[in-house]
C-alpha cells in the first residue's frame, strides 16, 4: 500500500535502476562463470578454449578493470561485491595467462591504499589482493612462486606505507571505532598472515612480509583502541600463529613439506617479534586486555532466551596469551647465552601469567601444583596444548642442558690453537689425517681390553715365573672367631692400643697376649701376600718394557728427536701418524687401566700421590693430544718410562728374595731415573715447551696451561726423587733396599713374623718347664686355674 502510494516517476525510476543492475550482475556473473570454469580442472579442453578465448577479446575491446573499479562506490553493496571478485578473477586469470597486469588498476591500488582512509575502495583493495594471493596458493602448479613475485612486486612498499598509516590511528574522547576501520584492519590482518605465509611455504622475500616483525610494537597499540573484542581476539590469536609459523596452514594444507630449511632472517625477524611481546607485557598488556565477556558459539554470538551461559573469560583469549607468553620466551632464550638472564625472565614472566590466570580460573589453582594451569587452560585445544608443552619443553632443556653450551665454550679456539688458527685448519685433507678429540674416546675401550689382558697374564705368566722364582701361595693362619674383637677391628682401630688390649682381654676372657695375637694375625689376613706383589710388578714390567721399546721403535728416525726446533716447525699444522697414534694411544690406555684397578691393587703410603700422578698424566697426554702437542707428547712419555722398568724389575727381584740382583737393579733404576727426570726432562723437555715455542708464537692459553701440568710432573718427580734417595741412604747403612713406599703395615711385616716366632718358642719353653715341675702331680692343679 506504500509503494502504490509513491508517484509514478520516481517508481519508473527505480525500476530502471534495478534493471540495470539486475542486467550488470547477470553480466559479471557471466563474466566469473567463464573464468571459474577456465581455471577448473573439471573443464573439458574445448570449451576452456572457448571462454579463454573470450576473456581475451573481453580485456583487449574495453578497460574493464576501470570499470568494475568505478562500481566499488555502488550503493548496491551485491553489485560492489560481484565487481571487486570479478576483478579478483580477472586478475588471477591475468597472472595465469602471463598477461601483464592494467596500469589502471595498479594505479587504483596506489591512490587509495598509499595512506589510510575510511573508504570501501581500501577495503575492496585489501580484500581482492587478499583474494588473489589465495587463489595463487590453492594452485597446484609449480609456478605459483613466480607468479605471486610478480603480483606483489608492485605493492611492495606500498603495504609499509599503509601499514604506518593505519596502526598510527588515535582516539580521543572514548570515540569509538568506525566500521570501515574496522573492516579494513580486519582485512589487512588477512592480508598480513597470507604475506607471512608466502614467506614461509613460498620463500618469497619482500619488505611487505617482514612489515610485523619489524614493527610489531604498534600492533599491541590495537589492543588500547575502542573496538570489539572479537577483533583484538583476531590480532592475539594471529601473532600467536605467526609465532608458531602456523599461518596460512590451512591453504597449504598436503603441499608443506617434511622438512623446511632453515631461514636465519626468519629467525632474526621471530626474535624480534617475540621481543616486542615480551616488552608489551611489560608495559602492562595482560592488566589492560579483558578477557571476560561472552562465550563463543557456532552461529553467532547470540542464544535463545533461557539459554543464556554465566559470563565468564574467553578461553579463546586465554590460550593465545599464554601459548604467545610461552613461545615468545621460547625464542628469546633460544638465543639468549647468559643462563642467570634467562632464570630470571622466567621467573619475572611466568609469575607474571600465572597471576594473570589466576582469577580466570575456576577452581582457583593450587599453590603445591601449579603446573596444573598448563591442563586448565588448554584442555579444550589439543594442538595448542601440544605447542605450549613443546615450548615449555624447549625452555626447560635449554635451562637445564647448559652442558652444551660450557662444550662450545670449552672448545672454543683461543683457548687450544694459536691466534689466527681455526679447527677447521686442523680437518683431513690430501691424504693427511690430524688429531681429533673424538680419538680419546678409544682409550676407554682399550683400558678394559688391557685389564682383561693383565688378569690373564697375572694367572698364567706372572704366577709360574713367581713360582720359578721360590714365591709360594702363602697360606694364611686361621684365627679363632670372635664376635667382639671382629667388630673392634672393623669399626675402631686395626691397631689397638695397650689399654684397649687390656679392655678387650678383660670382656673376652682372654690373655692380654692372646688378643694381641690375635689381631695381628688378623691383619695379616688383609695384608698382600707376595704373590700379588710380584704378579703387578711382573705387569707393570713388562708393559713398560714393551711400550718403551715401542716408542724407540717410533720415534729413533724422527727429527724432533735430535733437533728440538723440529718439535715446533710448522705447529699446529702437524699431521698425525699412525706410530704416534698407537704409543698415545696404549700409553693412555694403560694409565686408564691403573685408575680403574686402583681399587684392587695394592695400597701404599703413596696412595693419593699415585692417584695425582695417573690423572695428571691422563690429563697431560689428552691434552697435548687435543691441542696437537704430539712431538713433544712422545719426547714427555719416552724419557718417563724408561727408569719405570728398572724400578718393577727391582721389585721382581726383591719379592723372589734376590737381595743382590735386587740391589743391583735398584742402583740403575736410580741412577736413569735420576738423570732422566732431573737432569734430561727439566733442561731439556721443559726448554722445549716452555723456551723454543717463543719464537714461533706468541703465548697462548694452552701453551700456558700445558706447562703448567709439565710442572706439575716436575714437582712430583722430586717427590719421587726424595723417596729414592732415602731408600738409598738407607741402603747404604743398613745394607737392604725395602720400598718406602709400602703400606705401614707391611713395613713391619718381617719383625711381625720374627715376634710369632719368638712367642712360640717361648711358649714351647714354658710349657717343657711346666711339664718337668709337675711330673706325675699335674693332677693336683685345682680345676678352673689351668691356662686359657
Amino acid at each position: 500500500m506504500k509503494v502504490m502510494a509513491l508517484p509514478p516517476r520516481p517508481l519508473l525510476r527505480h525500476s530502471q535502476m534495478s534493471s540495470t543492475g539486475e542486467i550488470m550482475l547477470l553480466q559479471l556473473t557471466v563474466i566469473k562463470v567463464m573464468i571459474t570454469r577456465i581455471l577448473s580442472v573439471e573443464t573439458e579442453f574445448h570449451a576452456k578454449e572457448k571462454y579463454r578465448d573470450i576473456i581475451k577479446i573481453l580485456l583487449k575491446s574495453s578497460d574493464i578493470e576501470s570499470q568494475l573499479t568505478c562500481m566499488f562506490q555502488n550503493s548496491e553493496k551485491l553489485l560492489s561485491h560481484m565487481a571487486a571478485k570479478c576483478l579478483a578473477l580477472i586478475l588471477y586469470f591475468q597472472l595465469k595467462e602471463k598477461i601483464t597486469l592494467s596500469n589502471s588498476w595498479i594505479s587504483f591500488c596506489q591512490k587509495n591504499i598509499s595512506e589510510y582512509s575510511e573508504s570501501d575502495k581500501v577495503v575492496y583493495c585489501l580484500w581482492i589482493v587478499t583474494f588473489v594471493i589465495k587463489e595463487i596458493f590453492k594452485d597446484t602448479s609449480s609456478q605459483k612462486t613466480e607468479i605471486l613475485k610478480q603480483f606483489l612486486t608492485p605493492f611492495d612498499t606500498l603495504f609499509e606505507v599503509f601499514y604506518n598509516s593505519l596502526f598510527s590511528q588515535h582516539f580521543e574522547n572514548h570515540q569509538d571505532a568506525s566500521n570501515k576501520l574496522i573492516n579494513s584492519l580486519i582485512c589487512f590482518l588477512e592480508l598480513l598472515e597470507l604475506l607471512i605465509a608466502s614467506r614461509i611455504y613460498l620463500k618469497l622475500h619482500f619488505t611487505c612480509q617482514r612489515i610485523l616483525f619489524l614493527k610489531a610494537s604498534c600492533v599491541f597499540d590495537v589492543i588500547t583502541w575502542p573496538i570489539q573484542a572479537f577483533v583484538k581476539r583476531k590480532l592475539i590469536v594471529f601473532i600467536k600463529k605467526c609465532l608458531l609459523c602456523k599461518v596460512g596452514e590451512d591453504l597449504c594444507q598436503g603441499s608443506v613439506p617434511v622438512f623446511m630449511p632453515p631461514d636465519n632472517l626468519l629467525d632474526v625477524d621471530l626474535l624480534a617479534l617475540a621481543s616486542a611481546v615480551l616488552h608489551a607485557v611489560d608495559l602492562g598488556l595482560l592488566r589492560i586486555l579483558s578477557v571476560r565477556g561472552k562465550h563463543s558459539c557456532f552461529g553467532g554470538g547470540e542464544v535463545l532466551a533461557g539459554y543464556e551461559h554465566a559470563p565468564g573469560p574467553d578461553h579463546v583469549i586465554l590460550r593465545a596469551l599464554s601459548l604467545l607468553i610461552i613461545r615468545s620466551l621460547e625464542i628469546k632464550f633460544q638465543n639468549c647465552a647468559s643462563a642467570n638472564e634467562m632464570k630470571v625472565d622466567y621467573q619475572r614472566f611466568m609469575s607474571e601469567l600465572l597471576t594473570f590466570l589466576k582469577p580466570h580460573l575456576q577452581p582457583s589453582l593450587q599453590s603445591h601444583n601449579l603446573c596444573e594451569w598448563l591442563s586448565r587452560v588448554f584442555i579444550e585445544q589439543d594442538d595448542d596444548m601440544l605447542e605450549a608443552a613443546k615450548a615449555l619443553l624447549g625452555i626447560y632443556l635449554k635451562l637445564t642442558r647448559m652442558f652444551q653450551t660450557f662444550k662450545e665454550w670449552f672448545w672454543l679456539e683461543r683457548f687450544w690453537l694459536p691466534p689466527t688458527i681455526k679447527w677447521s685448519d686442523l680437518e683431513d685433507h690430501d691424504g693427511l689425517i690430524f688429531v681429533k678429540p673424538s680419538h680419546l674416546y678409544m682409550t676407554i675401550p682399550y683400558a678394559f681390553v688391557l685389564i682383561i689382558i693383565r688378569h690373564f697374564f697375572q694367572k698364567f705368566i706372572a704366577s709360574p715365573l713367581a713360582k720359578t722364582f721360590g714365591i709360594k701361595e702363602e697360606v694364611q693362619k686361621k684365627i679363632i672367631p670372635n664376635a667382639v674383637l671382629e667388630n673392634f677391628f672393623k669399626h675402631s682401630t686395626r691397631k689397638p692400643s695397650q689399654t684397649d688390649i687390656y679392655g678387650l682381654a678383660k670382656k673376652c676372657n682372654l690373655t692380654e697376649r692372646q688378643v694381641e695375637r690375635w689381631f695381628r694375625i688378623r691383619q695379616n689376613q688383609d695384608r698382600p701376600c707376595k704373590m700379588k706383589k710380584f704378579q703387578e710388578s711382573c705387569w707393570r714390567f713388562t708393559f713398560y718394557l714393551i711400550i718403551t721399546i715401542a716408542g724407540i721403535a717410533f720415534l729413533y728416525d724422527k727429527p724432533w728427536v735430535y733437533d728440538l726446533w723440529e718439535v715446533w716447525n710448522g705447529y699446529p699444522r702437524q699431521p698425525l701418524l699412525p706410530s704416534q697414534y698407537w704409543y698415545y694411544i696404549l700409553e693412555m690406555s694403560f694409565y686408564w687401566s691403573l685408575l680403574f684397578s686402583l681399587g684392587s691393587d695394592i695400597k701404599r703410603k703413596d696412595f693419593l700421590a699415585t692417584v695425582i700422578h695417573h690423572l695428571a698424566a691422563v690429563s697431560l697426554m689428552s691434552f697435548s693430544w687435543c691441542a696437537n702437542y704430539i712431538r713433544s707428547g712422545t719426547l714427555v712419555m719416552i724419557v718417563h718410562d724408561v727408569a719405570d722398568i728398572w724400578l718393577e724389575s727391582a721389585k721382581m727381584f726383591s719379592y723372589a728374595g734376590w737381595k743382590q740382583t735386587c740391589n743391583a737393579l735398584f742402583f740403575i733404576f736410580s741412577a736413569v731415573f735420576l738423570i732422566s727426570r732431573l737432569i734430561i726432562f727439566p733442561f731439556w723437555i721443559l726448554y722445549c715447551t716452555l723456551i723454543l715455542p717463543l719464537h714461533y708464537l706468541q703465548p697462548f692459553f694452552s701453551y700456558i696451561f700445558l706447562n703448567l701440568q709439565l710442572m706439575v710432573l716436575q714437582v712430583l718427580n722430586l717427590y719421587w726423587s726424595y723417596l729414592i734417595l732415602k731408600m738409598l741412604k738407607r741402603s747404604i747403612f743398613t745394607k737392604s733396599i725395602r720400598d718406602v713406599r709400602s703400606d705401614t703395615e707391611s713395613e713391619h711385616e718381617e719383625e711381625e713374623e720374627e715376634e710369632e716366632e719368638k712367642e712360640e718358642a717361648t711358649e714351647g719353653k714354658e710349657t717343657d718347664r711346666l711339664k718337668n715341675s709337675l711330673g706325675a702331680n699335674r693332677h693336683l692343679i685345682p680345676n678352673g686355674q689351668h691356662g686359657c
